[in-house]
């Protein structure tokens, strides 16, 4: 990735994923954290501890979690939110009555944060 911003000009990315896709996006976010802009995070969880913490000060991150999802139960996208806020990330945590899958409500939350960061 950085090679490829290098070559090209292009700004730090945010990361954007959707289940495991989101846990691609934070596990990256983790390992490399100087390389994105930021992450938004739909129906990620925490399947094993973080630590050591890396050092996300002040990256935003939007997760939104699902309170009936049937396959990530929400405190473990809790917990996800715990950890990265407490390695610095400005995290917003949204829990949306919903269960897994995608809902209006999940795009605007998504435009509105996406919005925010131009």
């Amino acid at each position: 990735m950085r090679l490829a911003r290098r070559a090209y000009g292009l700004p730090q990315p945010i990361a954007l994923g959707y289940s495991n896709g989101a846990n691609i996006g934070w596990g990256l976010l983790t390992r490399e954290p100087t390389e994105l802009a930021g992450a938004l995070l739909l129906r990620a969880m925490l399947p094993f501890d973080l630590r050591p913490l890396p050092d996300l000060h002040g990256i935003p991150v939007l997760l939104i979690a699902g309170n009936d999802d049937e396959l990530i139960p929400v405190e473990r996208a809790g917990l996800l939110a715990a950890m990265l806020g407490e390695a610095g990330a400005d995290v917003t945590y949204e829990v949306l009555h919903t269960g897994h899958g995608l809902t209006t409500e999940d795009l605007s939350l998504a435009t509105e944060w996406l919005a925010a960061r131009r």
